[in-house]
């Protein structure tokens, strides 16, 4: 499992380049950043409303966007599925626990199709990462908690490596959507 998201496995990742919205002026960009924090840490500060949020085809621009700042987990879930039910939790927990350095991205299989077809899911949970536009497949169905905590662990490796290590803080209304 440890080479399986080499950088060489991101240069045959699905482009979803297409997707990404024009460039905006810094002040009229969804996300925000501030200074970078005390104590000479160089990674800029995101402002977002949640580390969780609902993803649909109106916002996911945005999270592609984000994927170059900071690591864009993808959960396509499915309220019928079981699986699901018990995944949700687990990726929630783990996401909050690392304090800002990932964001969740939830996507309700049966309500977004297109998105589904776009990233070539068929199945729920599946969940994979979006790292600066191009998504990674992590894994399908139920994992242990420790599990999605290495795959976690890798993914944030993996961007480093490529330059994204910026940090989400949470601002304004708890709600789970970039406008």
């Amino acid at each position: 499992m440890a080479d399986f998201m080499s950088r060489a496995s991101l240069a045959g990742a699905v482009d979803l380049s297409s997707l990404r919205k024009p460039e905006q002026p810094a002040q009229q960009n969804s996300v925000s950043q501030g200074a970078p924090p005390a104590g000479g840490n160089a990674a800029v500060i995101l402002s977002l409303p949640s580390l969780v949020a609902q993803g649909n085809e109106t916002n996911l621009r945005n999270f592609i966007e984000l994927s170059s700042h900071v690591p864009v987990i993808i959960e396509f879930y499915a309220g019928w599925s079981e699986q699901s039910k018990v995944l949700t939790p687990k990726l929630i927990k783990l996401v909050q626990s690392l304090a800002g350095r990932i964001v969740l991205l939830q996507v309700d299989l049966d309500s977004n199709v297109n998105v589904a077809k776009a990233f070539k899911v068929g199945s729920a949970p599946t969940v994979l990462a979006l790292l600066r536009g191009q998504p990674v497949p992590l894994f399908e169905g139920d994992q242990p908690e420790a599990n999605i905590q290495v795959v976690f662990d890798r993914v944030l490796e993996i961007a480093a490596e490529n330059g994204i290590a910026s940090v989400v803080t949470i601002e304004g209304p708890a709600e789970a959507d970039l406008p």
